[in-house]
């Protein structure tokens, strides 16, 4: 194994080990208010975009090249902006700020990790190590994509209706198609 690689697995699993042993260190001195998780609808919104983009992915840029590009900027699109519209229909602004920083974020990470560790560029003559360098390319990449999308299922709850923390904020979404397009607003009662 590759000496930078070396370090990074041992960061890696320092982080596992310490992330975990500080999140239950401190307990809560009041009681936790009541409330639910609607992970649920950031993770559908999430299976949505991504499915989109690597359907687009799939069918082949050569052959289907309209198709194609549609289905990758939809997917990246809801992938980019999904979740963060249901945390602020749920009322939730500083987790729709956190995802999207997230989200913005790790993406770049997961892309710029393998060149660190890798390098760019053709490698000439027989590289036995080809194989093993393109798999952890997609594993870090995936775990990138994947990271923000666990991040907002987690964060992912909001206080129940009738609890004295619920306070009323977004009502309603609406879309009004218009000639070559549509309007789409947010009503907030105050």
């Amino acid at each position: 194994m590759r000496p930078r690689l070396r370090r990074f697995a041992r960061l890696l699993t320092v982080a596992a080990l310490v992330v975990p042993a500080r999140a239950g260190a401190a307990e809560p001195d009041a009681e936790t208010p009541p409330s639910r998780w609607y992970g649920y609808q950031t993770l559908a919104a999430d299976a949505v975009g991504i499915g989109a983009f690597s359907a687009g992915v799939g069918i082949g840029i050569k052959e289907h090249k309209v198709a194609a590009w549609s289905l990758i900027a939809g997917g990246a699109l809801v992938y980019g902006l999904g979740a963060f519209t249901v945390h602020l229909l749920h009322g939730q602004t500083q987790h729709a700020k956190l995802g999207g920083t997230v989200r913005a974020i790790t993406p770049w990470v997961g892309f710029l990790i393998p060149i660190l560790l890798f390098g760019i560029g053709d490698r000439k003559g027989d590289d036995a190590g080809a194989p093993t360098r393109a798999t952890a390319t997609y594993a870090i990449l995936g775990a990138g994509i994947l990271a923000p999308v666990v991040v907002d299922a987690a964060i992912a709850f909001e206080p129940i209706p009738g609890s004295r923390e619920a306070i009323p904020l977004w009502r309603t979404l609406s879309v009004a198609p218009v000639s070559g397009g549509a309007t789409v607003g947010m009503t907030r009662a105050f």
